[in-house]
């Protein structure tokens, strides 16, 4: 099952645009050992008792949550939702809210979480295109969800910080009647975020740059090419303290030396 798929099952669930309040309680469950009673989470959230108590009954519903007396806590099958939702608000899919929404709470990132993987597949949609633009019924064919639905979605998008998409709005006459024609395509700030997206994915799926992370200690590949020079630079000074120390080992201390550095550069060419 694809990444898409697994958000789009949870979506059944819990409704990811909408249900914010439910996100909430599954989160506060979710974190909690113990059961925890319905006037704990209505001070925790700050909601009306009776929004909490419907969202509570929605879940209830749903097998996500059960209630004994006036505490409630996850079933097996809410653990396995608070589980789904933990990964992936660490997930590729997760990347954009990160990325560009560094102050919204866990709990916005879950009910965003939906338009992100639209936004995901949009954007490779657009950038496989030939001509950049493509129709919103062409794109939601490719997302396999309905047009309004993912214009509504990707409007989101189109402006403010977030515009990484221009919605082109053009009216027509097609045999004699006016119909709206809805295209998207990428903003200067979509292909950056496009070239920063897809390029960071490709690296890190490379063997060499698992290598060179396990070397280095950091997943980021800014700081890897920084604390290999810094390693390497150390590497140089100890090899020459060596071969004034060691002069009968410097040919071997120098092959060694050039053999490594050699390594390392095969391992960054194969990977940047």
């Amino acid at each position: 099952m694809s990444l898409f798929d697994v958000v789009r099952e949870l979506d059944d669930i819990v409704d990811l645009s909408r249900g914010r309040l439910q996100i909430e309680i599954i989160f506060r469950l979710g974190k909690s050992v113990d059961p925890v009673s319905v006037d704990e989470l209505v001070r925790a959230l700050g909601e009306r008792r009776k929004a909490v108590f419907d969202s509570i009954r929605k879940l209830e519903s749903k097998n996500i949550v059960a209630r004994e007396g006036e505490k409630v806590h996850l079933t097996e099958s809410g653990r396995r939702v608070f589980s789904t939702i933990e990964f992936l608000r660490k997930s590729d899919a997760n990347f954009f809210v990160a990325k560009t929404r560094p102050t919204l709470t866990k709990y916005d990132e879950a009910r965003l979480m939906l338009a992100d993987v639209y936004l995901y597949e949009t954007l490779q949609a657009l950038n496989s295109s030939v001509k950049g633009v493509l129709s919103i019924e062409t794109l939601s064919k490719i997302v396999g969800i309905s047009p309004t639905v993912l214009d509504e979605h990707l409007m989101k998008f189109s402006k403010g910080e977030l515009a990484f998409l221009y919605r082109h709005v053009r009216p027509r006459q097609i045999f004699g009647l006016k119909k709206t024609i809805i295209q998207y395509s990428l903003t200067d700030e979509g292909r950056k975020l496009v070239n920063l997206y897809f390029g960071s994915i490709a690296i890190r799926r490379r063997w060499s740059f698992k290598l060179l992370s396990k070397l280095v200690g950091t997943t980021h590949p800014r700081l890897i090419l920084k604390r290999l020079a810094l390693l390497l630079s150390i590497g140089s000074a100890l090899a020459m303290l060596l071969q004034i120390s060691l002069p009968t080992l410097s040919v071997l201390v120098l092959s060694a030396w050039v053999w490594l550095v050699s390594f390392f550069a095969l391992l960054i060419e194969n990977t940047y």
